[in-house]
């Protein structure tokens, strides 16, 4: 059963008792969300949620805007890279725009994604960069966070890195079946 995101007119959000103008309810449809609502409130309040706009609460349908950002560190950043997924992305879309930015860095030549393990490796054994620190962020996009993001972590696993400089620096990333997030509305209770 979906969840529904149930948000009354501005003409009609000022009389309720307690003040509120959105409802998160879970229903069979669109249809029942707006009665379960209104069932809430007795009295005046059916007609203004009969006219209220209902949205399904989803997970995104793809990772359009998501961006994902490698960074090498040393005492400071040897590499620090971010690409953003288009439309359709998948996590192995996106991997495999950051294997290009990587390999387009002078001191990387053996960054590659395997899709069906889904690593990334940031820098093959002959790269020589295995003894950096790794950081991997895995971003929301820009039009849901304001600029200030807050990395999502279920995209981001096991991080390999630190060891001798002869060791390939890895990350393993979330599965194309991982549920994408998205942002609906901020809700005051």
């Amino acid at each position: 059963m979906p969840a529904y995101l149930v948000e009354l007119p501005a003409n009609a959000r000022t009389f309720l008792p307690d003040g509120a103008d959105t409802m998160v309810v879970y229903a069979n449809s669109a249809g029942d969300a707006k009665a379960i609502a209104s069932a809430k409130y007795t009295g005046d309040s059916d007609a203004a949620w009969a006219a209220a706009t209902v949205t399904e609460i989803a997970a995104g349908a793809d990772l359009e805007g998501y961006r994902l950002r490698v960074a090498v560190l040393d005492s400071s950043p040897v590499v620090d890279l971010t690409v953003t997924g288009a439309a359709s992305a998948t996590v192995d879309s996106i991997a495999a725009l950051m294997v290009t930015a990587l390999n387009g860095v002078s001191i990387i030549a053996g960054a590659a994604y395997n899709g069906t393990t889904n690593t990334l490796t940031i820098a093959e054994t002959t790269d020589g960069l295995g003894d950096k620190q790794v950081l991997v962020e895995f971003l929301p996009p820009t039009t849901f966070d304001g600029g200030d993001a807050a990395p999502i972590p279920d995209f981001v696993g096991t991080i390999t890195d630190q060891g001798a400089s002869g060791d390939a620096l890895t990350v393993v990333l979330g599965a194309d079946t991982v549920e994408v997030p998205a942002f609906y509305a901020s809700l005051k209770a």
